[in-house]
């Protein structure tokens, strides 16, 4: 009960049935409003953390040609996108690895070495990839991908 001359609080002990009816705070809004705040930002980091991926990528030059010009069908026209990478990355790069150039995605097709150390990496591009024209350019080959969450898992 808060005193009114003081405007403290008296803290009494509830001692028997009748004094059930007076009024007792027990917790402060302003406790609820931060345990409130807390538990949306746990929600917010759990779904962020489930839902982004963190990509791991290498920025590499990639040279385009395209291939079979002679013919006058496009259809026939074949783009070849290649790069050549030090051997020591043999480990590390795989068939199937993403490759980003802009705003054109493809992977990896094959891998061969060229030489003792270099390899070469041949891309495949989707069909949206072929009005590129012929030359060098810097594209983004994504190494590992994944997602905050499995580091709990792992």
């Amino acid at each position: 009960m808060e005193n009114r001359l003081t405007g403290k609080q008296n803290l009494t002990k509830i001692s028997s049935p009748e004094e059930m009816h007076d009024y007792m705070r027990v917790t402060n809004p302003r406790l609820w409003l931060l345990l409130g705040t807390i538990v949306v930002a746990l929600i917010v980091l759990i779904v962020l953390a489930a839902t982004t991926t963190l990509e791991n990528t290498m920025h590499i030059p990639v040279n385009v040609e395209t291939v079979g010009r002679e013919s006058e069908n496009p259809a026939d026209w074949v783009t070849l996108v290649t790069c050549d990478l030090p051997s020591s990355m043999q480990g590390h790069v795989a068939v199937g690895m993403k490759l980003r150039l802009g705003k054109n995605e493809g992977a990896v097709s094959w891998i061969t070495s060229s030489s003792a150390d270099t390899l070469s990496v041949v891309f495949e591009m989707d069909q949206a990839f072929l009005p590129l024209p012929d030359g060098t350019y810097d594209a983004d080959l994504v190494l590992e991908t994944t997602t905050p969450m499995s580091f709990l898992w792992n």
